[in-house]
Formats: C-alpha cells, sequence, structure tokens
C-alpha cells in the first residue's frame, strides 16, 4: 500500500468508524423505546437525543430500562450490553478526539496513526512540524485498529436491535459474528474496487 492508497484508505475508515458509532445510539434509542412502550415513543427519544454525553444517554437508557423491563433474561442481556457499551465509549472518545499524526517511514498500514496527546506532544517538540519518521507509539490506532472498531461497534448495533425486538416479541433479524480486520494487501484491493466502480472511464480501460 502506498503512502497515497493509506491517506484514503486512513480517513475514509476514521469517518466509516465514526458513523457506526452514530449507528450504536441510534439503536440504543430503539431498545429504550421497545422497553418503556411505543406510546411513550416521542417522549422518550426527545429526552434521549436532548443528552450530549455518551455515558449521560446510556445512564438515561439503564434507568428506563431497568424500571420498565420484568422480564429477567432481557435484563440480563442489557447489563452484559450495557458493560460493552461502556467499554467501546472510550474507544469512540479516543478515534473522535486524538490527534492524527503521520509516520512517513512506517510500515505500510502504520504510517498514519491516531495517538494521544501527551504521547504526540512527547515525541516532536512544537517547534517541529506534526510529522515524524518513526513507527507510532505504544497505544496508537492505526489502519487495521480502526476497521476492528467499527466492527465492534456494528457487532453491538446489532446486539442492540435484536435486543429491541426480542423486547418487543419479534425474532431478531439478523446476527452479527465477530471479525477480524483485514490484511493491508486486501484493504488495498477493495480500495481499488471502490475507486474503480466511481471511475467509469476508469473501469472500462481494464
Amino acid at each position: 500500500m502506498t503512502p497515497a492508497e493509506e491517506y484514503l484508505a486512513f480517513y475514509s475508515e476514521l469517518g466509516l468508524t465514526l458513523s457506526q458509532w452514530a449507528n450504536v445510539e441510534h439503536s440504543l434509542s430503539d431498545l429504550v423505546v421497545a422497553a418503556v412502550g411505543s406510546r411513550e415513543k416521542k417522549t422518550v427519544l426527545v429526552g434521549f437525543f436532548s443528552i450530549e454525553n455518551f455515558r449521560s444517554k446510556l445512564q438515561f437508557a439503564n434507568n428506563l430500562i431497568m424500571s420498565a423491563c420484568s422480564e429477567t433474561g432481557h435484563l440480563a442481556k442489557w447489563q452484559r450490553l450495557k458493560t460493552k457499551a461502556e467499554r467501546l465509549a472510550s474507544r469512540r472518545n479516543a478515534v473522535a478526539h486524538r490527534t492524527v499524526v503521520v509516520f512517513s517511514s512506517g510500515v505500510s498500514g502504520r504510517r498514519y496513526a491516531l495517538v494521544e496527546w501527551l504521547e504526540f506532544r512527547q515525541s516532536i517538540s512544537a517547534e517541529k512540524p506534526r510529522v515524524s519518521s518513526t513507527k507510532p507509539p505504544s497505544g496508537s490506532l492505526c489502519l487495521r485498529d480502526l476497521i476492528q472498531i467499527r466492527y465492534d461497534f456494528f457487532e453491538l448495533t446489532v446486539a442492540l436491535r435484536n435486543l429491541a425486538d426480542e423486547m418487543q416479541g419479534r425474532s431478531p433479524d439478523f446476527m452479527a459474528t465477530p471479525k477480524t480486520p483485514p490484511s493491508v494487501a486486501e484493504v488495498r484491493r477493495l480500495l481499488h474496487t471502490i475507486i474503480g466502480a466511481s471511475n467509469p472511464k476508469r473501469s472500462k480501460k481494464k
């Protein structure tokens, strides 16, 4: 994967990952409505989406679900999902708030990284450009890390929707299985497939 290809792949994946988190929040709101009943839908959704902080949204959801739901099986599943959502919220914050640093001499797939601010500040001084040729510090999030986080967000989205279906007496329509990120070479092939599909002239030449 060339630096230019990695630039496109990294920023594309960054956007996809953040967009997938929005689906997590929408699925959580659907679950709360399923727990309290559709007659309270408007009130619940106004309250839910008036809260800006996700951890506060999660607490709001937990309070309503625990008070409205009496099925012990559903409550047990909810507690597991709540724990998972708390863990993944920290990953979302890392994706949203870390600094992107370019490691121009890094290996393919690790030239672009989301680095914690303190790590970034310690690695390069303010007088130097925000580009380093060294490898990303431990704990940085690179291309395949972002893909894994997006997969985890998707799995949580599906699990929340499935529990909402169960609470409403419906069978879940879809099951998400844990996935591992593709290799850098596979990401490169997918990138070229997307670029080719969006460029008819290039596709014809092939």
